[in-house]
C-alpha cells in the first residue's frame, strides 16, 4: 500500500501524477485477504473521504495493471505503507520462511526473467526494513484505525505545504498538537483556540482537524457555531454531530434536553473527534460538549471562541492563544492573495510592506487586502493605502465587530474610551477616571482582555491591536460621519479644529483630547465648549491651538467634567467665580506660563489632583484649596513666584499619593523646590546616605521618621534618549530610589519617579517623606536593640543614572509631642548620629533651636538657586504626618493628635524669589 504525496506543484516531470485522482494505491495478493482485511480498509478508506486505487477482479485475472496507473505509481512521490498480514516481517526483510519456497519456484520458471526475481528480492528486503503494521495476533479494527491515521497525516502534510493560506500555521498546528493533543496524554482533553477575530483560529483548527481526524472512531468539524445558533438554535448542531459521529441519517432530535442525554450516552464509548467552530455562549458548550465523560477514552474536543473566561468557566484542560503572523510569514501571505505567489513583485515591495505594516500580522486582513489589490496598478495600491488611514476595510471591521456587539453598553464605552483616548495609558493611573465615568474597571477591563479587544502588558500598560483601535474609532466617527461636532469623542487635530472654528459642538461631544503638536497657531472662542454639556474629558496641550487665552465662558457647565487637563495653555484664571464641578477629579494646567491665580475650588469638592508645575507667573493660590478633603495629588514644582499658600490646609486625603503608586506601606512625600535641607531636621549630612543610633527608651516613643534628600540633575541626556511625551516634550522617566532599614531590616524601599525635560534647566529640588512605625510587620524588627541598647537606624538615597545626584540628605524621628506645636518650635532630640570622626566633618547637624524662626537657611555651595522659605516647606509635612497619625491609635494606644497642627502656620508665608 503506497500514499500519493505529490504537490501540485511539483516539477514538469511529475506533471502526470500530479492530476492523477487517487491518493492511495492499495496493493495486496492473494485471494484470501480479498473479502476480509482489504475490504475493511478499503471501506475504511473511502468513508473518509481518502480515493483508494485497488485492483478488481478483472485486473487480477489479466496479471497487469495499465501502463497509464504504472507510470502514475513510478513519477509519484511515495511513502509506503507495509501491512504484514501474519507474516513475520522478519522472513520478508530475509526471504525466509515461506518466501524460500516461492523464489525458488519462480527462478526454476522459465517465463520468469531471473533479474526480475531479483528486484523483487530486494523490494521486499527494502519493504521489510520499513515500519509498519503486523497482524500477527492484533485486532484488525484497531490496525485499520492506526492506518487510517498514519495517511491522514501523511496526505494532510501534503496538502498544507502546498496551500497558500496555511502560511504559519503548521509549526503553530505542531506545537499545539505536541503540548495539548497527543494521544500520549491519554483521557479526554478539551482545548480552546483563543484569539481575536481574524488570527486564524479558525484555520488553525482545520488544519489540525485534517491531520488528526483519521486518529479516531468518528469525527466532526462543526462550522459557524454562533450564526447556527442564532439561525437554527442548539438542536440542530445536536442534530449534526450525531448524524456525523453515528453515521445515521436518519437522527432527528427535537429538544435540547433530549439532544443532551443522547450525545451523553452514544459517544461515551467512541474515540472521537469534534471540533466546534466560533462558539461565543456556554450554553453552546453546555449542550454540545458538557462534560468529559460524554466521550470515549482518547478523544480530543477542540473550541474556537474569542473569550478566554468562557472557556476557563467551562473548564477546559488547555487554552492555545493565537498569535499574529511574524513580519515574514506575513508578507508572504499577502503576497500569495496579491500576487499568487510567495513574494511581492519587484515594484510593489515597499507599497506591500505598507500594507503589511497596516495589519500587524493579522491573517484575515492580509488576505482581504491582498486579494482586493491583486491585478491592480499601482496607482490602485497608493489609493486604498491612504484611505486605509482614514476609513477602515469594512470586510475587516465586520469580523472585528462582533465581539464589539456582544459587550454590554458600558463595556463598549469603555472600549471606545481606550480606543480614542487610552490606549498606552498606565491602568492604575487611569482607574480613578474610569472608575468616575462609571466604567467599574477592575471588572470591565478583565471582560475586554478576556474577549481578547484588549491586552495589559507586564507594565500594567492598556494596549490593544491597532486595527481594533481602528476599528474602535471608525464606530465613533459613523456617529455623525459628516460632521465631527455630532461625535462623541474627537482627538483629530483637524476635527477638533473644526468644531471650535465653527462652534459646531453639541451635546454628544463627551471627550475631547488633542496630543499632536502643530506648528500653526490658531486663535479660538472658547463658546464653542458652551453647547458640550456631556464634557466629562477634557485633554488638550501643546498643538499651538489657543483656546482659553483668558477663562473659560460663564455659560460653560460641563457637569460631568472628570477630567481637566490643559498643559501649554495660555490661560491666566480657569475660571472666575464658583464653577459648580462635582465630577471633576484632575486639573492639569502644567507649562501653562501665563496663569496668574487658581479659581475658587469650593464647588469641585472632589478633586484628586491639581497639577500645576511650571506654572511660572502663578503667584497664588485660593484659600479654597485648603478645604479639599480628597486631594491625593499637589504639584506645585517650578512655581517660581507663588507667593502665598492657603493659611489653613486640611488636606486629608494628600497621604495616598496614588500619582506615583505609593501606599501606605511606602510613606508619603512631596517634592518641591529647594538646594537645602531645612533646619528643623535634626539631623544632616552632606552625601545621599546616613546612619543613626538611637536609645531604645526614646526609639519606642517615635511614630515614625521623617526624611529629606536634595537631589540634582548634573548633566541632560541627549535627545534620542527621551521619549516623546502627549504634549510635545522631550522627558525621560528617572528613579530616585529612598530605603530605610532599621536594626538592618528594610522597612521601607520605593522607587519615586523624577523627570528630566529637554531644554529645560533644572533646578535642585528637595523630596521630603515621613513612613510611620505602625505597621503590623515592622514591629519585630523595631523591637530589637544592640547590645548597648541602641537601635540602628540606615537612611540612604541612590539613584542608577549618573545624570542624577543625591546631595544632602536628613532626618528627624517624630515624637507626639513634634504635633502639638510647629516644626519650627524648640526640641531637641537627645542621641547622637554614629559616625566615625573621618564623616564628622561632613556633617551638618544642628537642633532646631540653635535657629532664629526667620532665618534662612544658608546654601553649603555658591550655586545661585531658588530656596523657598523655611516655613513654607514646614507647612508640608506636619500635615502628611498629622493625617497620618490617627491610624497608628492601635500601635500606640492614643489617637489624641488627631486634628492638631492645622494653625501652625498661620502667619503669611513667602518665597524667595
Amino acid at each position: 500500500m503506497a500514499t500519493q504525496t505529490t504537490s501540485s506543484s511539483s516539477s514538469s516531470s511529475s506533471s502526470s501524477s500530479s492530476s492523477w485522482k487517487y491518493d492511495v494505491f492499495l496493493s495486496f495478493c492473494g485471494v484470501d485477504t480479498r473479502k476480509n482485511f482489504t475490504d475493511h480498509l478499503y471501506t475504511a478508506l473511502k468513508q473518509k473521504g481518502i480515493i483508494t486505487f485497488r485492483d478488481d477482479e478483472k485486473l487480477e485475472r489479466g496479471k497487469y495493471i495499465s501502463q497509464e496507473l504504472l507510470k502514475a505509481i513510478e513519477e509519484s512521490k511515495l511513502t509506503v505503507l507495509p501491512v504484514f498480514h501474519y507474516v513475520d516481517p522478519s522472513d520478508v526483510r530475509n526471504q525466509t520462511g515461506t518466501l524460500i519456497e516461492a523464489f525458488a519456484r519462480h527462478e526454476k520458471d522459465p517465463k520468469i526473467n531471473i533479474e526480475d526475481v531479483q528486484e523483487w528480492k530486494a523490494a521486499l528486503k527494502e519493504v521489510g526494513n520499513i515500519s509498519g503494521w503486523h497482524l500477527h495476533d492484533r485486532p484488525e479494527s484497531i490496525v485499520i484505525q492506526e492506518i487510517l491515521g498514519k495517511i491522514f497525516s501523511e496526505l494532510n502534510r501534503k496538502f498544507s505545504s502546498a496551500s497558500k493560506d496555511l502560511v504559519g500555521i503548521a509549526s503553530r498546528a505542531e506545537e499545539m498538537l505536541d503540548l495539548y493533543l497527543g494521544e500520549g496524554l491519554g483521557g479526554v482533553r478539551f482545548v480552546g483556540i483563543c484569539g481575536m477575530g481574524g488570527s486564524g483560529k479558525t484555520t488553525l483548527a482545520q488544519e489540525i482537524y485534517k491531520r488528526i481526524s483519521g486518529n479516531f472512531d468518528a469525527s466532526c468539524f462543526i462550522d459557524n457555531v454562533r450564526e447556527v445558533t442564532k439561525n437554527q438554535g442548539l438542536v440542530s448542531l445536536q442534530n449534526q454531530i450525531l448524524r456525523r459521529i453515528l453515521k445515521e441519517k436518519e437522527i432527528n432530535i427535537w429538544d435540547l434536553c433530549v439532544g443532551i442525554d443522547l450525545i451523553g450516552n452514544r459517544l461515551r464509548n467512541k474515540k472521537v473527534l469534534i471540533v466546534l467552530d466560533d462558539v461565543d455562549g456556554e450554553k453552546q458548550l453546555e449542550a454540545l460538549a458538557g462534560k468529559h465523560d460524554w466521550f470515549g477514552v482518547g478523544s480530543r474536543i477542540i473550541a474556537t471562541i474569542r473569550d478566554s473566561h468562557l472557556l476557563r468557566r467551562h473548564g477546559v484542560d488547555d487554552v492555545f492563544t493565537t498569535e499574529g503572523l511574524n513580519y515574514d510569514e506575513s508578507l508572504e501571505l499577502f503576497s500569495w492573495r496579491a500576487f499568487k505567489k510567495p513574494h511581492p513583485e519587484e515594484n510593489y515591495v515597499d507599497l506591500s510592506k505598507d500594507f503589511v505594516n497596516y495589519t500587524n500580522g493579522l491573517p484575515l486582513a492580509l488576505k482581504v487586502l491582498g486579494s482586493l489589490l491583486f491585478g491592480r496598478s499601482m496607482d490602485a495600491w497608493k489609493s486604498a493605502r491612504d484611505q486605509l488611514k482614514v476609513e477602515p476595510n469594512n470586510d475587516i471591521l465586520d469580523i472585528l465587530k462582533i465581539s464589539f456587539d456582544g459587550l454590554m453598553d458600558t463595556q463598549k464605552q469603555l472600549f471606545l474610551d481606550i480606543a480614542c483616548f487610552f490606549k498606552g495609558e498606565d491602568k492604575d493611573c487611569i482607574r480613578d477616571i474610569l472608575e468616575s465615568f462609571g466604567y467599574y474597571p477592575d471588572y470591565n477591563l478583565d471582560v475586554l482582555v478576556d474577549k481578547s479587544l484588549i491586552f495589559i502588558n507586564e507594565k500594567g500598560t492598556l494596549w490593544m491591536h491597532d486595527l481594533l483601535q481602528d476599528m474602535g474609532k471608525e464606530i465613533v466617527r459613523r456617529e455623525s460621519p459628516k460632521e465631527p461636532g455630532g461625535r462623541s469623542r474627537l482627538w483629530l487635530y483637524e476635527d477638533v479644529l473644526h468644531v471650535l472654528k465653527n462652534n459646531s459642538g453639541t451635546e454628544a461631544v463627551e471627550g475631547i483630547m488633542l496630543n499632536t503638536p502643530n506648528e500653526k497657531e490658531e486663535h479660538l472662542s472658547a463658546e464653542a465648549f458652551s453647547k458640550m454639556k456631556k464634557l466629562r474629558l477634557l485633554k488638550i496641550g501643546n498643538n499651538g491651538m489657543d483656546i482659553l487665552s483668558k477663562s473659560m465662558p460663564t455659560n460653560f457647565q460641563p457637569n460631568h467634567l472628570v477630567e481637566l487637563r490643559m498643559r501649554c495653555s495660555r490661560i491666566k484664571q480657569l475660571w472666575k467665580g464658583i464653577l459648580i464641578l462635582d465630577e471633576l477629579k484632575v486639573i492639569d494646567l502644567s507649562d501653562s506660563q501665563y496663569l496668574i491665580e487658581t479659581p475658587e475650588f469650593s464647588g469641585i469638592p472632589n478633586l484628586k489632583q491639581l497639577i500645576l508645575q511650571r506654572c511660572t507667573r502663578l503667584s497664588k493660590i485660593h484659600a479654597s484649596l485648603g478645604n479639599l478633603k480628597r486631594l491625593i495629588r499637589l504639584d506645585l514644582n517650578d512655581c517660581k513666584r507663588l507667593e502665598s499658600l492657603p493659611h489653613k490646609i486640611n488636606l486629608e486625603s494628600l497621604e495616598k499619593h496614588s500619582n506615583q503608586n505609593q501606599d501606605e506601606d511606602h510613606g508619603h512625600y512631596v517634592e518641591i523646590p529647594g538646594s537645602e535641607i531645612p533646619k528643623w531636621f535634626s539631623h544632616q549630612k552632606v552625601g545621599a546616605s546616613m546612619n543613626l543610633q538611637v536609645p531604645s527608651d526614646l526609639f519606642y516613643k517615635c511614630l515614625g521618621i521623617a526624611v529629606c534628600g536634595v537631589h540634582v540633575f548634573r548633566q541632560h541626556h541627549p535627545l534620542d534618549q527621551l521619549d516623546f511625551e502627549d504634549f510635545g516634550c522631550y522627558k525621560i522617566s528617572l528613579y530616585l530610589y529612598s530605603s530605610i532599614k532599621v536594626n538592618r531590616f528594610e522597612l521601607d524601599l520605593v522607587g519615586i519617579y523624577l523627570y528630566e525635560e529637554f531644554g529645560k534647566i533644572e533646578s535642585h529640588h528637595l523630596l521630603l517623606r515621613f513612613l510611620s512605625f505602625s505597621r503590623e510587620h515592622y514591629k519585630e524588627a523595631l523591637s530589637q536593640s544592640d547590645a548597648n541598647g541602641f537601635i540602628q537606624i540606615e537612611i540612604e538615597f541612590e539613584t542608577h543614572d549618573p545624570c542624577l545626584e543625591v546631595t544632602k540628605c536628613g532626618a528627624h524621628l517624630v515624637y507626639e509631642e513634634d504635633l502639638n506645636q510647629t516644626m519650627g518650635g524648640c526640641s531637641i532630640t537627645p542621641y547622637e548620629d554614629d559616625v566615625d570622626d573621618s564623616a564628622k566633618d561632613s556633617i551638618i547637624k544642628r537642633s532646631r533651636d540653635d535657629y532664629d524662626e526667620d532665618e534662612l537657611a544658608g546654601p553649603l555651595n555658591s550655586n545661585d538657586v531658588d530656596v523657598p522659605h523655611p516655613k513654607r516647606i514646614r507647612q508640608f509635612l506636619p500635615n502628611l504626618i498629622e493625617r497620618f497619625i490617627p491610624r497608628l491609635g492601635n500601635w500606640i494606644g492614643n489617637s489624641s493628635t488627631q486634628g492638631q497642627g492645622n494653625s501652625d502656620c498661620e502667619e503669611e508665608e513667602e518665597l524667595s524669589q
